[in-house]
């Protein structure tokens, strides 16, 4: 049987964002459920004693090493290792 997969891009989310849905409250865990409810009505039944169970996984980007920000200018840290500068 194949499981139904959907995936959802919301861009840019502010940190406390996150931790709403983490902790179960908050404006994205409504929009989220909304979502879901929407996607398992037009399911096909899961058949008898079994249920669709929504899986939802936050996943943010890992900040680039090579490059650092400081006083908003963008330094590569290679330049700064030959400078004998370590952050």
């Amino acid at each position: 049987m194949s499981v139904p997969t959907r995936v959802f891009n919301y861009g840019k989310v502010k940190k406390s964002q996150i931790k709403k849905l983490k902790n179960g409250h908050g404006k994205m865990l409504e929009e989220i459920k909304q979502i879901v409810s929407s996607h398992l009505s037009k399911l096909p039944d899961a058949g008898p004693g079994k249920v669709y169970q929504p899986v939802v996984t936050v996943v943010r980007r890992k900040q680039s090493n090579k490059e650092v920000k400081i006083l908003g200018a963008t330094i590569d840290t290679k330049k700064l290792k030959k400078a004998g500068i370590r952050l």
